[in-house]
């Protein structure tokens, strides 16, 4: 999601990832669509509502531990919004959320893919 050239970012509050800016997201829940999941979780999470333009990537993230073996596995599937209301407040499992110019995100903690995701989004 962009407006006015800049990023919707969450800052997540819940470990493994406390403290690490990312995309707004999370499950889907049973029978929801991924779009309708994708705009309920940005109205949860930044009390944003949305609507979604067009899909941009499908993105797996894959943490291993010391060993390699796999601890997780999440396919991230990022699409592009617009804006249609709300006033931006961290909700749910937001710390924080911001308006994040694209150019500041190599300062950020970001969550893996985040950055490769907002990239193709505004290609």
């Amino acid at each position: 999601m962009h407006h006015n050239g800049k990023v919707l970012l969450v800052e997540r509050s819940k470990p493994p990832w406390q403290g690490r800016w990312s995309l707004p997201g999370g499950h889907v829940e049973w029978g929801e669509t991924l779009r309708d999941a994708a705009v309920r979780e940005v109205l949860e999470e930044t009390g944003l509502t949305i609507a979604i333009l067009r899909l941009v990537d499908t993105i797996d993230v894959i943490n291993r531990d010391e060993g390699r073996a796999v601890r997780s596995h999440y396919a991230l599937t990022v699409f592009l919004g617009r804006l249609i209301s709300g006033l931006l407040q961290p909700g749910s499992d937001a710390a924080a959320v911001m308006w994040a110019d694209p150019a500041t995100l190599p300062e950020l903690p970001l969550l893996p893919g985040t950055r490769e995701a907002v990239e193709r989004a505004l290609a």
